[in-house]
């Protein structure tokens, strides 16, 4: 299984901003959007775990239980960004404020749960699954991706780059992440769609 660690924002603010992406999509006609179901923070990559039940999951399930009742980070996605860069982007997400409160609370969490990992991982005698665990912190969501292969048409011309990378975003877009989740990533002709193994609720 391949799995993943991320933040949860509310049912409500995330119909907002499907709402939203409506008026976003003309210009990247091509770009594969993400489901609003799907539509998370992540905390960590973990990566090929095997079966559930293995050690690799067992440590994952509990770090996130680690993080239950901690205080639920709220983040306001101010302007867009193309990831890895404007010049080659591969993926357009909303980008937040690295120096504000709701961002400072998810890094916390998100060395909260990292740590719980490395202990579990090595409590059961295993590596540390944490695929990404010493790269900074950047915090965005995923809104789609660029399509791959031979004769792409995906990445933007530059003045749609520079317009996505500073265009603010809805008064709106400010979302209460609730739960702290392990993901397992399913994937199918439509997309990979993502199926929550464990959970912890934040409080609000």
């Amino acid at each position: 299984m391949r799995c993943f660690i991320a933040l949860e924002p509310g049912r409500a603010w995330l119909e907002t901003l499907e709402a939203g992406c409506a008026a976003w999509r003309a210009p990247l006609p091509d770009w594969r959007w993400t489901r609003a179901e799907g539509r998370h923070l992540t905390l960590a990559f973990l990566g090929e775990l095997g079966e559930d039940g293995s050690p690799a999951v067992e440590a994952a399930r509990e770090a996130v239980r680690s993080a239950a009742g901690l205080p639920a980070p709220e983040i306001r996605f101010e302007r867009f960004v193309l990831l890895p860069s404007r010049r080659k982007p591969r993926v357009l997400a909303l980008g937040a404020d690295g120096a504000s409160g709701g961002v400072r609370s998810a890094a916390a969490l998100r060395a909260r749960v990292g740590s719980a990992l490395e202990a579990a991982a090595r409590t059961r005698g295993i590596a540390n699954p944490d695929a990404e665990a010493d790269r900074a912190f950047l915090c965005h969501l995923t809104l789609a991706r660029a399509p791959s292969g031979p004769g792409r048409k995906g990445a933007p011309p530059f003045d749609a780059a520079r317009e996505f990378a500073t265009m603010p975003v809805s008064a709106q877009a400010s979302a209460r992440f609730l739960a702290v989740t392990l993901f397992r990533s399913v994937l199918g002709p439509g997309g990979a769609r993502y199926e929550a193994l464990e959970r912890a609720r934040l409080t609000p």
